[in-house]
């Protein structure tokens, strides 16, 4: 018997060193749960055969255009070391010539100075002093964009993401509304609260309500969600809404299919608002997370497809890219994606690029929902989470 005891007592001690070794080779090796433990940007830039530091100076990104905005964007979130110069005078040279050539940005489209805007502040850039008009004069892209928009009879005429993006972007640096301006937050707020659905989710003009317009107005509502009881009524049937689009595999359904863009909205709206999309019952069905539903869609390379059955795409992969982010940003407390209030003004130099691999930080490691060892047909789940409000 006492050999015995003593033969359990061994086993059991290697069952516990085994197990704290697992853990620690969990905190220093990649995951393997996943289709990748790469960067997507990392992974995007191999692609286009650069380095990741020059992923802006690449082929792939022409300074104005959408998806090399929201790359631009992705990039300056991450807080990896990247040529940002070329790219932030590329852009300037864009407004300017947008101005010479139209007198704006767009008539219609109040997006274009969002997404330009955000580009600037992920970038370290100023966007209430971003190029000339004709006549020389400084731009202020957010004033023109958002409290001043005057290019057409409302902020909203594109749809409701103009209301959307209009509120993230003034949010995104606590930009102060002038008292004789256009619109005040309280407007653009109503706004979008007054084209809530009654099935509780949102849609682009109204009618049906859609995942990324949905997961988008989350985004722009979560700083009013603790303060408003008329947006966290709001908020709470969009997630109710947005949780009944789940599919059984994790991801989210629009218009009859899944997509890796109208998870990733959801997820950075669930991190916006302090929700975990790894752990959280309201948006786990048959066993899968919204992060599950995310990371299906991401290839060996580290990129990500549009659909499951689709090809590697650069929207879906910028889109995700933020989505991780703002999962590490939920792990670490620290601000929502659009939140710029502490980025480091830029000034002028570019990044110096450390000999340090961006994936080496553990980023993409760290966004992983947990690491699952299995002892003893018992599964242990290990995760650090710092204290959160939770919806």
């Amino acid at each position: 018997m006492e050999g015995r005891n003593h033969h359990t007592a061994r086993t059991y001690t290697n069952r516990v060193a085994s197990l704290l070794l697992a853990l620690v080779l969990v905190v220093v090796t990649p995951l393997t749960v996943f289709a990748s433990s790469q960067d997507p940007l990392q992974a995007l830039a191999k692609k286009v055969g650069c380095a990741y530091e020059d992923i802006l100076t690449s082929d792939l990104v022409i300074p104005g255009e959408s998806v090399s905005d929201w790359i631009a964007i992705a990039t300056g979130c991450s807080g990896n070391p990247v040529k940002r110069n070329a790219y932030l005078k590329g852009l300037e040279a864009y407004v300017t010539a947008e101005y010479e050539k139209n007198g704006c940005l767009h008539n219609i489209k109040a997006t274009e100075y969002h997404r330009i805007s955000l580009a600037v502040l992920a970038l370290g850039g100023d966007p209430t002093c971003f190029g000339v008009d004709s006549s020389g004069n400084p731009i202020n892209l957010i004033a023109e964009g958002t409290y001043n928009w005057s290019n057409s009879d409302s902020l909203g005429m594109q749809g409701l993401n103009g209301w959307i993006f209009a509120l993230i972007t003034l949010d995104a640096k606590c930009y102060d509304v002038p008292p004789d301006a256009v619109y005040t937050r309280e407007d653009i707020v109503a706004a979008i609260l007054d084209a809530q659905t009654e099935e509780g989710g949102f849609g682009l003009s109204g009618g049906a309500s859609d995942v990324d317009i949905t997961a988008m107005t989350l985004q722009a509502l979560a700083p009013y969600y603790h303060n408003d009881v008329n947006v966290q009524s709001s908020v709470d049937r969009a997630l109710g809404w947005l949780s009944a689009q789940q599919s059984d595999s994790g991801d989210f359904t629009s218009w009859g299919e899944g997509t890796a863009e109208g998870t990733a909205q959801t997820v950075i709206a669930l991190c916006s608002l302090g929700i975990d999309p790894r752990t959280d019952a309201r948006f786990i069905k048959n066993g899968h997370s919204a992060m599950d539903g995310l990371l299906q869609y991401q290839t060996q390379s580290g990129m990500f497809k549009h659909t499951l059955d689709g090809d590697e795409d650069v929207m879906a992969t910028e889109q995700a890219a933020l989505a991780l982010i703002a999962v590490q940003r939920l792990d670490q407390d620290g601000n929502r994606i659009y939140d710029f209030t502490e980025i480091a003004v830029y000034e002028g130099e570019d990044d110096p690029v450390s000999e340090k691999n961006p994936t080496d930080t553990g980023v993409w490691i760290a966004v992983a929902a947990s690491a699952v060892l299995v002892t003893g047909g018992t599964v242990v789940v290990f995760m650090k989470r710092g204290k959160k409000k939770h919806v």
